[in-house]
């Protein structure tokens, strides 16, 4: 069975979207996806990352919230 470990980050769909992505490719080998959620208020938008080892979610999160 394989763990997942998910961080949740706001989504600001006015900036840059993949930096945080390219980020966690670039950084975090156990990185496996995002799910944006995104909706009409665009301050309310969130977006989560999948982690594969608790190790790169904490490293994520440190950097991005």
């Amino acid at each position: 069975m394989v763990m997942r470990y998910s961080v949740t980050i706001p989504h600001k769909i006015y900036l840059t979207p993949t930096v945080p992505q390219l980020w966690a490719q670039d950084n975090c080998p156990s990185y496996l996806s995002a799910t944006l959620w995104l909706k009409e208020e665009p301050e309310s938008s969130t977006a989560e990352f999948h982690f594969a080892d608790e190790h790169d979610a904490t490293v994520f999160s440190l950097r991005w919230l």
